[in-house]
């Protein structure tokens, strides 16, 4: 059995409402994960899967430098 399966197989042991909380908890780790693919540290930008491409430069206007640094650090 699979770990995907285990997962599967306890979140149906959960209530609808501790099911919300674990997806809502692991959804910034899923999404980080995906998105470390889509950086290129080379030309320091983050290409989207529409193929936009923001730079650091924009992205630093959305996240100060000390979040950014430090939920990217291979990014700064």
């Amino acid at each position: 059995m699979s770990h995907v399966d285990c997962g599967a197989e306890f979140q149906q042991l959960l209530c609808q409402d501790d099911q919300l909380i674990l997806i809502k908890s692991g959804f910034f780790e899923v999404w980080m994960t995906r998105m470390a693919r889509m950086f290129d540290t080379s030309h320091m930008t983050l290409l989207f899967t529409d193929g936009s491409i923001v730079p650091r430069t924009e992205l630093e206007v959305v996240f100060s430098v000390r979040n950014h640094s430090s939920a990217l650090p291979t990014f700064v």
